[in-house]
């Protein structure tokens, strides 16, 4: 109650609009003693102030006065959910970025290439597909190979070099 400031009886009224129905029902089904129902999940509470809290739910079915009632474990993790969401909106805004940038980008680790943009793509004729499942160094001219390698190892190193790195790569046609 003092999380949620409302009272136990007052507090069903207050979840968010778009959550109330699924709670709802998943108390209900536990209530009835089904065992098709979530145990762990969450949802959106509007408090006194009108501040929406995200809560995290533990909820389960026990035996209580001849039936069934729903025991809940609720913990507010409003801050960890507003950080989560805004990372994620910042990752949607990078990988946006990355992926219409007019630069060729290959993120690679070690040999493997982890993830290429459209323009990479384009640039050197393979597949996003191919270009993930082929090594990175085989699309490296071999005159800058050695170059492109030896960079590669003294950043792994922790030497300071730069971010960016610029090499001839290799055409599908040759």
């Amino acid at each position: 109650a003092d999380m949620m400031r409302w009272a136990p009886e007052e507090f069903i009224g207050h979840v968010h609009p778009e959550d109330r129905g699924h709670m709802l029902e998943q108390a209900r089904l536990k209530q009835a003693g089904s065992k098709n129902v979530e145990m762990a999940y969450e949802w959106r509470l509007i408090d006194r102030d009108g501040v929406q809290k995200w809560i995290s739910m533990y909820s389960n079915a026990v035996p209580y006065k001849g039936g069934h009632a729903d025991l809940a474990t609720m913990i507010d993790i409003s801050e960890s959910k507003r950080v989560f969401l805004a990372l994620q909106e910042s990752e949607e805004k990078y990988r946006h970025l990355v992926e219409n940038a007019n630069d060729a980008v290959f993120i690679t680790q070690g040999a493997k290439t982890r993830f290429v943009n459209k323009k990479a793509s384009s640039l050197i004729g393979y597949s996003e597909a191919e270009l993930l499942r082929t090594p990175f160094l085989e699309f490296v001219h071999p005159d800058d190979r050695q170059a492109t390698m030896d960079r590669h190892t003294r950043r792994l190193q922790g030497e300071s070099v730069p971010s960016t790195n610029s090499f001839r790569a290799v055409h599908r046609s040759g």
